[in-house]
């Protein structure tokens, strides 16, 4: 039995994660799991690994997974897992490692309590591993890019901001913190929408030039060498870390660590926007400070849910190429109905997204009562939260949900429809 158990239910402890579940994994390696909500019993959310990691980091993360699904108005709970380990290790015992963890996490692994994904410095043979120790056989999702899908919805949140601002892609400054997973996919959309990279970073070192950095070029030198690509490009001033944030720019991307935006740069900032491809980028004093410094501010959980969404969209059944364009399309209204928000009710894009999830989780909060009594309760009380457009896709979803996975039919665009509706609808 799960050290987690309700099943039937949204539900989420104020101030305090449901589970922390911690693992020992030999030397200095330990391992944790923190579920901060459930919806229906389970929790989903990254496993991250690196040198750094913390509880809590671990735990942050978890909080932040909840409100992302709250935000998209989907009733699943936030999760997060996280391996510290202090050095490098041979594929042998990195695999050993994820066995090891998966083995600890085992019960609530065979519950679907906790359903786990690639995250900062993990890969999917990691999570397979950690689905092999808890004696299971992981469903094939290894071919989905998360890095490439949270890219995407990060640019298309770029995209919507930028239009409301007036600022043409073309041609604008743009600056990437953390060159990793997430950063590079970033990089390539710039570099084709013809915008210019004056400022980039690695673990290793950061490059700024007020030309314009060659993106095909960092690209073919992160193949070749990684985080020290730094080292190897030519045609740029090599700068500290910390000193990207004070280049000038239109958008910043951090795409690196928690809590990249802080009280010592903050001051520092030129660029007119910043949307982070990391989550937890800034804490909520500092996002009202960029607020009153006329700076937009987008919280990571409103713009870089791609990496998760994408898994959802490809067990509903769509393929890889329509999840893109239903990504990009959804992420860029669901931002143009936040800013819109929040410039009518004069407060930061931050506090109008948390009153979305407020709001929405209210509604998972009573929805869980309805559900138990039957679908036509469920419709009900989705009629008086939404209207009775909501009731009918209630009553229609069901009915509709499998031809998501089959050829173009007025079925397939129905289902589409709703599923667009309930996951990008302004709320």
């Amino acid at each position: 039995m799960s050290e987690v158990s309700e099943k039937s239910m949204w539900v989420r402890k104020i101030g305090e994660p449901l589970l922390i579940k911690e693992v020992d994994l030999g030397g200095d390696r330990h391992g944790w799991l923190v579920i901060d909500s459930l919806g229906n019993g389970q929790a989903s959310g990254g496993v991250r690994l690196g040198n750094s990691v913390t509880l809590d980091e671990v735990q942050a993360l978890a909080t932040e997974m909840t409100l992302k699904f709250s935000f998209l108005n989907l009733p699943l709970g936030g999760a997060k897992a996280g391996i510290y380990c202090s050095g490098p290790m041979s594929e042998q015992e990195r695999a050993s490692l994820f066995v090891n963890f998966g083995e600890g996490l085992g019960p609530i692994l065979r519950e679907r309590t906790f359903l786990p994904g690639t995250d900062m410095g993990t890969y999917p043979a990691d999570v397979g591993n950690l689905f092999k120790g808890a004696g299971l056989v992981r469903k094939n999702q290894g071919l989905l890019d998360s890095g490439f899908y949270t890219a995407v919805s990060v640019f298309s949140a770029l995209k919507a901001t930028s239009g409301i601002l007036g600022i043409s892609l073309s041609g604008a400054r743009i600056g990437i913190q953390g060159l990793g997973k997430v950063g590079l996919k970033l990089l390539h959309f710039a570099y084709e929408h013809g915008m210019k990279i004056v400022a980039v970073s690695t673990r290793v070192g950061a490059l700024h030039s007020p030309r314009g950095l060659e993106a095909e070029q960092i690209l073919d030198l992160a193949g070749k060498y990684g985080d020290d690509l730094v080292s190897h490009y030519q045609r740029a001033d090599s700068i500290h870390l910390e000193e990207l944030f004070e280049q000038d720019m239109e958008i910043l991307c951090p795409c690196a660590g928690m809590y990249p935006i802080h009280r010592d740069n903050i001051d520092k900032i030129r660029a007119k926007i910043i949307i982070p491809g990391c989550n937890v980028a800034a804490a909520p004093e500092i996002e009202e400070s960029l607020f009153y410094k006329g700076i937009i501010y987008l919280p990571g959980f409103v713009c870089n849910s791609g990496g998760v969404l994408c898994f959802l969209l490809s067990n509903y059944g769509l393929r890889e190429e329509e999840i893109s364009t239903f990504l990009s399309r959804g992420i860029g209204r669901k931002i143009s109905a936040l800013l819109t928000k929040a410039k009518k009710n004069n407060v930061s894009p931050a506090v109008a997204a948390m009153s979305i999830v407020r709001k929405n989780q209210e509604g998972f909060i009573q929805e869980s009562g309805a559900r138990s009594k039957g679908r036509l309760n469920l419709a009900m009380v989705r009629f008086r939260k939404s209207g009775t457009t909501e009731m009918i896709c209630t009553l229609l979803w069901p009915i509709v949900q499998n031809a998501l996975s089959g050829s173009s039919s007025m079925r397939k665009k129905l289902a589409q429809k709703i599923l667009f509706e309930r996951l990008f609808g302004c709320n």
